[in-house]
């Protein structure tokens, strides 16, 4: 109880305003509404997430004049993640009570969707079905049903229902965002002035927490028709149980890493070595290009439930890699223009992800360019709606998880009011 919560980094922060517009040089891009559309549901879900104010400004933030790198190249500028309170990221821990409580919610738990019925006659969810592990069925009546299992299970439960699939839209546009540890490091030079390199790690401020970033400025990114891209930087030379899930040379255990990472806090100490020399290394991260061949499939195999297991072709195109490429050179060209050093760039990239799944269940007001519309409603499905990153159009670079929470609220106070009108 809880979903992705309960192994969350509760790295936070909004998309940018170009994430919303349609740019020519990103095929399948544009929202239908802009980000000042968003704002306000952005300010609510900051609370839910347990975050502090609405502002991702550094300048806001940092009050030293000193803390920041002295950046002199106009290409790049910072911004800033913010991290929920500690020990309030956990959604199921922190808003249990408050969900038994209500008088106007049931919760079913060990209870799993496996299929959506339609009545065909009114183009609306009759029922939904529910399977327990235990071999117990049953169905559950509504005027409104919201599919929000996540960018896998969302599609995972259209296909098996074979619902919003009228222009072979569900399950494609898988987006991640690929992901580079350790792809760079600076050297900085022996008269680079001085900074705070803790502002640049998470640290506390208030109480929640704080990461300062680098990125291309919106200029560059229109400039060199970029998708978006940032990096973060660390003055530690660490190796976490993680790290081993992107430099395995044969991938052969890639999800190690979930099973020893509650173990990273109890050995933090002896491996984190303090960087005493004067480098930094990189973790770079990158907006995805829309792509209709990246998709989330069925198979004929099924699961214990009866439900039939998914097949995830995730497709990075050659246009990824090449923004990629000139996202992180453009970045070492402008922090060696600032004279702050010289960056040396890991040659060959190996993409990590990031556990994003976005896409599969895209947002669009035509039909045949997406499965829900503005609103989040499936198309052609009067009660039917989808909430998470599934129903993204593209994903930027940030992390999906306050605009899903900015999402899911915009979706419940449209609910709401259809509720009031006796829609």
């Amino acid at each position: 109880f809880g979903g992705s919560t309960m192994n969350w980094g509760s790295r936070c922060r909004p998309l940018d305003e170009i994430d919303f517009e349609k740019r020519n040089w990103i095929p399948y891009s544009g929202w239908p509404f802009k980000k000042s559309d968003l704002d306000a549901f952005y300010e609510r879900a900051q609370k839910i997430c347990q975050l502090g104010d609405y502002n991702y400004d550094p300048d806001y933030w940092i009050k030293s004049k000193d803390a920041l790198l002295k950046l002199k190249d106009s290409r790049i500028s910072h911004s800033v993640f913010q991290f929920a309170k500690s020990g309030k990221k956990d959604f199921g821990k922190l808003y249990r009570k408050d969900i038994k409580k209500a008088s106007n919610i049931k919760t079913f738990l060990y209870s799993n969707v496996t299929q959506l019925v339609v009545d065909e006659y009114v183009n609306s969810i009759r029922y939904v079905q529910v399977t327990c592990l235990n071999g117990n069925t049953f169905h559950v009546n509504a005027k409104h049903f919201i599919l929000a299992t996540g960018g896998i299970e969302n599609p995972r439960i259209l296909l098996n229902s074979n619902i919003g699939n009228q222009n072979d839209l569900v399950g494609r546009f898988f987006m991640e965002h690929p992901g580079l540890w350790n792809g760079g490091i600076l050297l900085l030079s022996h008269s680079f002035p001085k900074f705070s390199p803790k502002i640049y790690q998470q640290h506390p401020v208030k109480d929640h927490g704080l990461q300062t970033i680098l990125q291309l400025t919106l200029e560059t990114k229109i400039k060199s028709r970029l998708g978006n891209y940032f990096c973060c930087m660390g003055n530690f030379v660490t190796m976490k149980s993680s790290d081993f899930y992107y430099y395995s040379p044969e991938r052969a255990i890639r999800r190690t890493h979930q099973v020893i990472a509650p173990f990273d806090k109890m050995v933090t100490k002896s491996n984190y070595v303090k960087n005493d020399a004067e480098y930094f290394h990189f973790w770079e991260e990158a907006e995805q290009i829309p792509n209709p061949e990246s998709r989330v499939t069925l198979m004929d195999e099924k699961d214990a439930l009866g439900m039939p297991r998914i097949k995830l072709n995730w497709k990075l195109s050659q246009i990824d890699i090449n923004n990629f490429k000139r996202s992180r050179q453009i970045m070492a060209e402008a922090i060696a223009h600032s004279g702050l050093g010289r960056v040396k760039l890991e040659e060959p990239i190996t993409f990590g992800w990031n556990k994003h799944h976005m896409g599969t269940t895209r947002m669009h007001e035509n039909p045949k360019l997406g499965v829900v519309n503005s609103d989040c409603k499936v198309h052609n499905i009067t009660n039917l709606y989808i909430a998470g990153s599934s129903v993204f159009p593209t994903g930027g670079a940030s992390n999906p998880t306050l605009t899903i929470v900015a999402l899911a609220i915009r979706l419940a106070d449209h609910i709401k009011n259809r509720v009031v009108n006796h829609e």
